[in-house]
């Protein structure tokens, strides 16, 4: 008799009403791709049995292994609706699995993934305000600079029985990360020539940078300003140490070092754009990391950010999966560095363009569905590395087109911080255009644009500040006519 699963999926009708509203008279037919990735995960919501955090989000390859960074980008679109999507918590089977040491029935695939959970918890804690937790995971626990140490002090090739793989990380002081291609996250990349022994990660020294840099921050959110210096003296460090190791001043660009020391492996990745996320680039690196995001033969065009430049010979007009395929995370980390910059209008353009592909593809291509990657060359999914289609029903972290760019830059919610009380908000449209039921910790917020009369609508339960369009407005609770 055959046993049953270990896990168990959801399997119900979302009640839309659990998740924000938005409203984009523009495009309506996004809203329709929009609700469809929040019903895909939903049902990617599953239980298990034995797990430290027993209700979890899976990221979509339905099986019994749990990803790291899989599970911290979906975080940035489960924090829209975080009393119905348990995002935050799922991170809890890694940090207890690897820091606590306890038994786990789900397996930890790739120890060493991105380290993204500093940034994740804090983009979080701003639409929740949940301090408390901050204090836990980071006073208490010191999960997050326990898995910093972690990998600072990691070597290659261990095997852990929670996890399903051996790690391939391994820090060499003053040098850098050796890593590999599936632990990266860009399982075939070409990086390296295919010979991932060969070159000093660049994104990983840049991932530890981000995770320092929002420890401090998080220190500075629970008020404990001795931590919050440590760890952004920390930061520091690795600010310059990234700049002195992985920009070519000649190149004008972000590359992995050759292991003997030769010099860059010059070959365009998304994976440049980390140290932009992590604000370790001046406003001159920034300035040409967006200029490759816009060249058309590089890593811009019609179809943007492909995993590899255009003009590198292993780009793959099919995808093939981290060969040419366009996937979210990475989308997403591009346009939230860019952002960070100034680059707006950039960082919207590729939203744009990246949510519209993932319309015609969901729309056009049977079956009718949100992939796990997509063609950097058409309306369609990316081919796998079999150069077969890539995974269905992927929400999972491919739901940030259809949500998170959605709210954010389509309809300029640039920012929602329930530490400050203050909503960002720059809608530009010509249309009726906003959102409502949005949560910003226990405040309840709704706001509508109408350019045709001029005027916006805001309701509140309580009040908060809202900066529309640059202008500082008071909001008190009820509704407030700008």
């Amino acid at each position: 008799m055959q046993e049953k699963p270990l896990f168990t999926a959801c399997n119900d009708i979302m009640d839309r009403s659990i998740v924000p509203e938005p409203i984009y008279d523009e495009h309506p037919e996004y809203i329709d791709l929009y609700y469809a990735a929040w019903q895909s995960a939903y049902t990617h919501i599953f239980t298990c049995p034995g797990a430290p955090v027993q209700t979890y989000m899976n990221e979509g390859i339905r099986c019994h292994k749990i990803w790291i960074w899989d599970t911290c980008f979906m975080v940035q679109f489960c924090r829209y609706a975080a009393k119905h999507f348990p995002g935050i918590q799922s991170l809890d089977n890694f940090y207890r699995v690897i820091h606590d040491h306890e038994c786990i029935v789900l397996k930890v695939h790739h120890t060493d993934n991105p380290p993204l959970f500093a940034w994740t918890e804090y983009e979080y804690l701003k639409h929740t305000g949940d301090i408390e937790r901050i204090k836990f995971i980071l006073l208490e626990r010191k999960y997050l600079q326990k898995h910093f140490d972690w990998l600072q002090n990691i070597k290659g090739n261990i095997q852990f029985d929670y996890s399903t793989s051996l790690t391939a990380a391994e820090y060499i002081p003053g040098k850098g990360f050796k890593w590999s291609g599936c632990p990266s996250g860009m399982d075939n990349t070409p990086r390296g020539n295919d010979d991932y022994a060969s070159i000093y990660w660049l994104d990983l020294s840049a991932q530890q940078a981000l995770s320092a840099l929002y420890i401090s921050r998080l220190a500075e959110a629970v008020g404990d300003h001795a931590l919050a210096s440590e760890w952004n003296a920390k930061y520091e460090e690795l600010k310059a140490f990234v700049n002195d190791r992985f920009w070519s001043p000649a190149a004008k660009m972000y590359f992995d070092r050759k292991i003997d020391e030769s010099g860059f492996a010059e070959i365009l990745t998304p994976a440049s754009a980390w140290p932009m996320l992590a604000e370790v680039c001046n406003n001159e690196q920034a300035q040409a990391l967006a200029d490759a995001f816009a060249d058309p033969n590089r890593l811009g065009g019609k179809f943007p950010v492909p995993s590899v430049s255009r003009d590198d010979p292993a780009f793959n007009p099919i995808g093939e999966y981290w060969r040419g395929g366009i996937w979210m995370p990475v989308v997403y980390m591009t346009v939230k560095g860019l952002e960070k910059y100034g680059h707006l209008q950039l960082a919207d353009d590729i939203a744009s363009k990246i949510i519209e592909q993932q319309y015609r593809t969901w729309f056009e291509v049977t079956p009718h569905t949100i992939w796990e990657c997509y063609s950097p060359t058409s309306n369609r999914p990316s081919t796998n590395k079999a150069e077969k289609w890539s995974r269905p029903d992927f929400c999972g972290w491919s739901a940030l087109g259809p949500i998170s760019l959605l709210i954010e830059n389509r309809l300029g919610v640039r920012d929602v911080n329930a530490l400050t009380n203050t909503i960002i908000w720059s809608p530009s449209y010509m249309m009726r255009n906003g959102i409502k039921n949005l949560m910003m910790g226990d405040n309840r917020v709704s706001f509508v644009s109408d350019p045709k009369s001029g005027s916006a609508t805001v309701t509140c339960d309580k009040p908060f500040t809202l900066i529309y369009n640059g202008k500082t407005i008071q909001c008190p609770a009820g509704t407030t006519n700008i």
